[in-house]
């Protein structure tokens, strides 16, 4: 007995729209996953952000830690090439 032509075409187009439907959840997912690697990157900036400003607030903090005072107040200059 022979298959009815369509009934393959037509398995053949729900295979093809069910293979686009797992690459779009694939790329959603994927989507989402970068989303809340960013969302948490942000949290922890604002959260370094937060300590920062406290600690500058107190007055203890320093733009440069670990220089002497005077480095972090002028740079070094630069010589001029000849």
């Amino acid at each position: 007995m022979m298959s009815d032509p369509h009934s393959s075409y037509f398995a053949l187009y729900i295979l093809t729209f069910a293979g686009a439907v797992l690459f779009y959840q694939y790329v959603v997912d994927q989507k989402k996953a970068a989303l809340t690697e960013v969302e948490l990157n942000v949290k922890q900036l604002r959260a370094s952000l937060d300590r920062a400003r406290a600690t500058d607030d107190d007055g203890t903090a320093s733009p440069m830690p670990g220089l002497p005072t005077d480095a972090r107040a002028s740079p070094t200059p630069r010589k001029q090439a000849t």
